[in-house]
């Protein structure tokens, strides 16, 4: 027997709960280009953007609980430059000719 997977789906009545548009502005929006309800990225950026500020509160607290740790990214660029710097000290330098003046 298989197993079958619920999978989620977005229509119009539910992204307008959401974001409290009423729907001919999101079948304007779907005309636009602005949301593709077959997109998930699409739907997730649409209601960050025109979702209530409460909403979007809870939205940004979410991403931030997962503790941006700015001290990684710039351990990382650190460490990007120092090997950057490094290869550029090991490479020859050229010296200037006659036809370098």
């Amino acid at each position: 027997m298989a197993i079958t997977r619920k999978v989620g789906v977005f229509d119009y009545d539910t992204i307008s709960k959401i974001t409290g548009k009423n729907l001919k502005a999101l079948y304007q929006d779907c005309t636009r280009g602005n949301l593709d309800l077959d997109d998930l990225k699409s739907v997730v950026i649409y209601i960050a953007r025109n979702s209530d500020p409460d909403l979007k509160t809870k939205i940004l607290l979410a991403m931030t609980e997962r503790e941006l740790d700015l001290s990684v990214a710039n351990k990382k660029r650190k460490e990007f430059m120092k090997k950057r710097n490094a290869s550029r000290e090991k490479q020859p330098t050229r010296k200037k000719g006659k036809d370098d003046q």
